[in-house]
């Protein structure tokens, strides 16, 4: 399977949630991603719901970064089971895997996207932090939605 890209653009909160999952359905369907979500703050994507009774996604498989230990903590206490937070910011990181099915970066300044590019091997979500919000447009057209 093909490289996929989502840029989930300036939505408000409840619609960029919703165009997230249904990136993530369309690209994975029913499999669980290997997740990095990169300035994960207290999980928010881990409480996207597939269905009202089944989480989208399993935080087994779920590795988040964030450099705020208070939004590190916070996520913990609402998902207890993780494969990997890390308590520091991303360009900090030297030790993550590098096989991601799933890359998230939402709200992040500046991340390094050659780095997130390689990390991500099926789908790279992305929505840049306001005051960057052109730079997913140096990207060219994103690729389609697989």
């Amino acid at each position: 399977m093909g490289r996929c890209r989502a840029d989930v653009g300036s939505y408000p909160g409840h619609q960029r949630r919703r165009q997230v999952r249904r990136s993530i359905i369309e690209c994975f369907g029913e499999e669980q991603p290997k997740v990095l979500d990169v300035g994960c703050g207290t999980g928010a994507l881990l409480d996207i719901r597939r269905r009202k009774d089944e989480k989208l996604l399993d935080p087994r498989n779920y590795t988040g970064v964030d450099p705020s230990q208070a939004m590190v903590n916070q996520l913990f206490l609402k998902h207890p089971s993780f494969a990997r937070l890390v308590p520091r910011r991303f360009e900090d990181c030297d030790d993550l895997d590098d096989d991601y099915d799933l890359v998230v970066v939402i709200d992040v300044p500046g991340p390094d996207q050659e780095r997130l590019r390689e990390l991500a091997s099926r789908l790279w979500v992305v929505r840049w932090a306001p005051e960057e919000s052109d730079i997913h447009n140096r990207f060219g057209v994103p690729e389609c939605m697989r």
